[in-house]
């Protein structure tokens, strides 16, 4: 059995998959990487079987239907070996001496039967069209150099939370909460961070910069039908993360809080987007989002509704829709991730 198992979703990635691999081979033999192309017609698929040809017991392939990248997940998570489970975009890179001081301390910690649920570390965000590198840390929220309980966690900032980039997950844990992530889906890691929430009871944060986030520029998304489409996903995600669970049942104040920030930045996102169109039909997507959270949850609608990102994301009339997205994005900046 592997200690830590890898995932590179591919598609249509051939030319940066290389530089992700390599990131991931060479630091132990604990390491499993597993590449899992989506019908790829850019060279992505050869890439991907010429690792597993030279390094055979480290890399493994799934050649599968595209269904998008979190039926990918779930396509890894069937047949991964390691103790722990991490998501890398073949877009990204893992510091190989970061990822030594991971594989030190996840072997530390099952040698001494104090495994973690959840391992997070440190990220560095660098902008492809400029200099520009944010280096995202959680020195002031979370305790270090101890296994810990969201009891024991500090006070995290309005729309802050804990991306993919960020997390490493018991695999067992991950099974255990039997997550299935949806298909076709471009916001699939909200409901990779949301879902296995609950489970987590212990958690470790080891201060290290173990992942270079590659951001692109935003772009505009196109066509009318095409920003629609996007919304749609937005929606539907958003509905997604409200009906995973009645957040005022999960044990733990500071859990429970933690839920609610998470939801309150999916629904921020949404409703901003929805606000951006300027159409009849995105004015009433919006509507229809909020109301689906106050028929969910009224207590945890008043929370979120009223919040700052809540209130910051529906400022009223087109002078308050501008205000709003300008709002978003000082957020979104600041923070560092969507």
């Amino acid at each position: 059995m592997k200690l830590l198992t890898v995932v590179i979703p591919c598609h249509n990635a051939g030319k940066y998959l290389t530089r992700a691999v390599d990131s991931a081979l060479g630091s132990s033999k604990e390491v499993e990487i597993i590449i899992i192309d989506s019908e790829s017609k850019d060279g992505s698929s050869k890439v991907a079987d010429d690792y597993c040809f030279l390094h055979p017991s480290i890399v493994r392939v799934i050649h599968k239907e595209n269904m998008g990248t979190g039926d990918a997940i779930n396509a890894a998570l069937r047949m991964a070996e390691g103790i722990y489970f991490k998501v890398l975009e073949p877009t990204d890179i893992l510091n190989k001496d970061a990822l030594r001081q991971v594989i030190n301390l996840l072997k530390t910690l099952k040698e001494t039967y104090n495994e973690t649920d959840m391992l997070i570390t440190n990220y560095v965000v660098e902008r492809v069209d400029s200099s520009d590198k944010k280096t995202i840390h959680y020195r002031s929220i979370l305790p270090q150099g101890k296994v810990f309980s969201w009891k024991q966690t500090g006070r995290f900032k309005v729309g802050q939370y804990m991306p993919m980039h960020s997390v490493i997950y018991r695999t067992g844990l991950l099974r255990l909460s039997q997550m299935e992530l949806p298909k076709y889906s471009i916001y699939y890691w909200y409901a990779y961070l949301f879902h296995p929430l609950p489970f987590i009871r212990k958690l470790y944060y080891l201060d290290a910069d173990l992942l270079r986030h590659y951001q692109k520029k935003e772009e505009e998304a196109g066509t009318p039908d095409t920003a629609m489409a996007i919304a749609d996903q937005r929606v539907f995600i958003s509905r997604e993360i409200m009906t995973m669970y009645k957040i005022r049942k999960v044990p733990g104040r500071k859990l429970r809080n933690y839920m609610a920030n998470m939801l309150a930045v999916i629904m921020a996102g949404s409703t901003v987007l929805l606000n951006s169109m300027h159409t009849k039909d995105s004015r009433e997507r919006k509507r229809e989002i909020w109301h689906y959270l106050r028929r969910q949850d009224f207590g945890l609608y008043l929370k979120i509704r009223y919040g700052i990102l809540g209130q910051g994301a529906n400022f009223p009339g087109l002078p308050g829709r501008n205000m709003t997205n300008f709002f978003y994005r000082s957020v979104k900046q600041l923070l560092g991730y969507d």
